[in-house]
């Protein structure tokens, strides 16, 4: 296997063999697999989870004892309105930490809108402790007039 071979035919062959040899280190792997889940973001109003799936099947090269690593980029929370196979984030995987490929996560279901009701409940819901502490301000704030209002009475003589 020497590059100065005897003749062309002898480097020629030698130069296969050896690139031979090298394609049969690597082998192709369905890394990603169209359908498949990788995220699940929480939908805003309504609750639940939309998943997040693999837009196409992504394949690649890897030697023998190589591992594939996936990153995923997809948002925590969506709200509607989104259409089925509607991108939301990406996959990229890598190879001995160089990117391979990016695939798209698209959207399994359809969320409709949220309804004004929902949006209302939501925003009650995130801010419960914020109305329970306004509701107590003025139950206090009731009460302390009350009793400022008894003992002026009081002071005059009115009676109640």
């Amino acid at each position: 296997m020497a590059i100065d071979a005897p003749t062309d035919e002898t480097r020629f062959s030698d130069n296969l063999e050896l690139l031979e040899w090298g394609f049969r280190q690597y082998h192709r792997k369905k890394a990603l697999h169209q359908g498949e889940e990788l995220a699940s973001p929480a939908i805003r109003y309504s609750g639940g989870e939309l998943p997040l799936v693999v837009g196409r099947d992504l394949k690649v090269a890897l030697r023998d004892g190589q591992e594939a690593e996936v990153e995923v980029d997809a948002p925590a929370e969506v709200s509607g309105p989104i259409r089925r196979g509607q991108r939301l984030g990406t996959a990229t995987v890598s190879v001995a930490g160089l990117r391979a490929g990016t695939v798209p996560l698209v959207a399994s279901r359809s969320i409709p809108a949220a309804s004004s009701f929902d949006k209302a409940r939501g925003w009650i819901g995130e801010h419960l402790v914020l109305l329970e502490v306004a509701a107590c301000a003025i139950l206090i704030a009731g009460m302390l007039l009350g009793w400022s209002i008894r003992r002026v009475r009081k002071r005059k003589g009115v009676s109640q």
